[in-house]
């Protein structure tokens, strides 16, 4: 149910990007009749043995398509601003897909859903907890990256108490959620936009 979400939301020209860490190909399967111009393979795929690896580069289409999708100064021919991030089914462990939900501009809503949330809010950019009495011991890593033309904090903004977006958490089954939504957007009474299918 999840992967039908991205093609229900591209029918009704909701869909900006759907960028996917996964390399199965599903999001682009011909049944979902997405256009492939919509769809990121972060990490490659398998059915060209373009599949990513630690330490690999990541395709230049990401990083491209980041640029357009979160620019820092939008131009006058710049798409609108992302007004809703849906991050869907990852623990947001690997840098520097991580940082993705962090270029959403502060006018949009972030929504996560994911079976175990609390895999997604905090990862190895996080700050060490403390060690005792006096602190960490320990020492940190670089905790920012370069994408769209600035630096983003790889660590999870979820709860931080200085958030800038509007946000949901939601701990549950992609797949449950999503046949939940195709239910309540199919239910009978439902109110529609204008012209929505």
């Amino acid at each position: 149910a999840t992967h039908r979400l991205g093609p229900w939301l591209a029918q009704r020209g909701w869909l900006r990007r759907i960028y996917t860490q996964n390399v199965d190909g599903l999001d682009l399967h011909p049944s979902l009749g997405v256009d492939p111009e919509k769809v990121v393979e972060c990490h490659g795929a398998l059915r060209d043995a373009s599949e990513v690896l630690y330490g690999d580069a990541l395709p230049a289409r990401f990083f491209a398509c980041l640029d357009q999708d979160f620019p820092v100064h939008p131009g006058p021919s710049a798409l609108p601003p992302v007004d809703l991030v849906l991050v869907l089914g990852t623990s947001l462990q690997v840098a520097p897909f991580c940082a993705v939900p962090n270029l959403a501009p502060a006018s949009a809503a972030r929504v996560l859903v994911n079976r175990n949330l609390q895999d997604c809010l905090i990862n190895a950019w996080s700050p060490a907890p403390p060690d005792g009495p006096y602190g960490s011991t320990g020492f940190s890593l670089n905790s920012s990256c370069k994408l769209a033309g600035r630096a983003v904090t790889l660590r999870p903004l979820w709860t931080c108490s200085r958030r800038r977006w509007r946000q949901l958490l939601i701990e549950d089954d992609c797949d449950a959620f999503s046949t939940r939504f195709f239910a309540l957007a199919q239910a009978p009474g439902r109110r529609c936009r204008e012209g929505e299918p």
